[in-house]
């Protein structure tokens, strides 16, 4: 066998044993658990009258699951952000959480209001989520 073919040769073995390596590197740990999947949020909605006669709005979410909420940054259509602050609350599975507090609502402003809520689960792996829900308001 020439020099050049063995040199050839070896090359090929080098870059098939570092494939298999990296490829055997990929593999998942199997003590690793895989995140649990974030909760959802149902929104609502009811139109109330404020104290000054103007129209408002309040609104709540159910989540899907029990959750430890943190805040909702919520955006209405004409912007301007609002961060609600839930204080770290425990909020259960399909029971209504409302997003202000006693008493209090917000100028109705028709529109798509969007709401993102920052957390952890309750149960679980506990991981922690930000997600996002909307409601579309109309006239």
């Amino acid at each position: 066998m020439s020099k050049s073919r063995t040199i050839t040769m070896s090359l090929i073995a080098i870059m098939v044993s570092v494939s298999l390596v990296a490829c055997g590197s990929e593999e998942k740990n199997p003590m690793q658990q895989q995140q649990e999947p974030p909760p959802t949020f149902s929104m609502a909605s009811v139109n109330v009258t404020c104290n000054d006669g103007s129209d408002c709005i309040q609104f709540s979410a159910r989540p899907s699951k029990d959750v430890v909420l943190v805040k909702v940054v919520i955006t209405p259509p004409a912007g301007n952000q609002i961060t609600f602050n839930l204080n770290n609350t425990t909020f259960v599975s399909g029971f209504d959480v409302a997003v202000q507090d006693a008493n209090f609502a917000y100028f109705r402003i028709s529109g798509t209001w969007r709401f993102e809520f920052t957390g952890s689960l309750a149960t679980g792996d506990k991981s922690s989520f930000t997600v996002s829900s909307t409601v579309n308001v109309g006239a």
